[in-house]
Parts: structure tokens; C-alpha cells; sequence
């Protein structure tokens, strides 16, 4: 980015409580606002995806549409994953499924839908889904990765081992029930 462009960090706390998480978003929506009837232009820059689990869609739903938006689309870390990684997402007559993990999901029944799910926000309920990887004999189907692409990128298809509390905040774990063992030939 070119040094003459004005730079803005906007916090996007993780609460625990909704009415002050979307208290936080309103502000920076307005502070957006501001600019804009300033005559500048705005770039808001988001990880992974602006449409995909994205902080970016939450200040989208509180500006007015009276200005106009342009989207430009990004990797979703599932996606860079699987290209990093050199297996297929889906193929054939497999589905995909794509779930954010939540402490009222029944996990087996989400493994049993699909041939493939891709689970984000795996740090909520890590315990929780590696029990039921387990139970459902999965074990040798999963890849798991925190922090993808980034100089702290931690790659894991052995989740046994690994607790709740070791699971970054940028986790996502993708099973593919057809294997994930012959993809590996791929890894460097």
C-alpha cells in the first residue's frame, strides 16, 4: 500500500455479549460513514473471504445504500487450504458442507450429511469435535490448520493429542470422509 494512503485500525472486539459486539461494529460503520461524506474513498481490508465469516458483512449491513460498494472477493482459508495442502475440496458426486462450529451443534449429525465439511471456528467447540471425529471413526479423514499462510501456521492431521485449550482463534479443520491420506503424498 502506498505510503500517501491514509491507514486506519479498527477494533472489532470478541465479546461475549452480542448487543456490545454489534454496538462496536455500528461505531465503525459510522466512522466509515464519516469518511465517505468527506469525500474520501474507503478500502476495508478483512482475512479470508469479505462474504465468508467475515467482519466485513457486519459493517456492509449498517451503512446506508445510498453509497456505493464495491466487493472484491478473497481466499476463504478452507479454500487456500486445500491448494496449499493439494487435495480436492470435492470431486465427482461428493458434497461440501461448510459449518461454523457452535456449542448447540450436533457435530454427528453435521459429519454424517456430507462426504466433506469444512469446520471454522473450531477453537469454540475443539473437545467437542474432536470427540465426535472419533466416535464417528474419522480420525484419518481430518486436516487441520490455525493461522493459514501465516508465518505462525500450524498444520495438524493428528488431532488426538491436541486440547481445547491449544486451538488458535483462526482454526479450521476440514474432514473429507473419502481420505485425506492420499493427498498427503502431495505435502512438502
Amino acid at each position: 500500500m502506498k505510503e500517501e494512503i491514509e491507514k486506519v485500525f479498527m477494533e472489532f472486539p470478541m465479546l461475549k455479549s452480542l448487543e456490545e459486539r454489534r454496538e462496536a461494529r455500528k461505531r465503525n460503520a459510522m466512522f466509515i460513514q464519516e469518511l465517505l461524506e468527506q469525500g474520501k474513498n474507503v478500502g476495508f481490508l478483512t482475512i479470508g473471504d469479505t462474504m465468508t465469516y467475515s467482519t466485513y458483512v457486519y459493517l456492509l449491513e449498517h451503512l446506508p445504500e445510498k453509497y456505493l460498494v464495491e466487493t472484491v472477493p478473497g481466499i476463504s482459508s478452507f479454500v487456500d487450504m486445500a491448494s496449499r495442502f493439494n487435495f480436492p475440496l470435492m470431486i465427482g458426486e461428493e458434497s461440501l458442507k461448510v459449518v461454523s462450529l457452535n456449542p448447540k451443534m450436533d457435530i454427528e449429525a453435521e459429519i454424517a450429511s456430507a462426504d466433506n465439511i469444512v469446520f471454522m471456528k473450531v477453537s469454540r467447540s475443539f473437545e467437542r469435535l474432536k470427540q465426535a471425529i472419533l466416535a464417528t471413526g474419522n480420525q484419518e479423514n481430518v486436516i487441520m490448520v490455525s493461522n493459514c499462510g501465516k508465518e505462525n501456521q500450524v498444520v495438524a492431521y493428528n488431532i488426538e493429542e491436541l486440547e481445547e485449550e491449544d486451538i488458535p482463534y483462526f482454526t479450521t479443520l476440514i474432514l473429507k470422509k473419502g481420505g485425506m491420506k492420499q493427498w498427503r503424498k502431495f505435502t512438502l
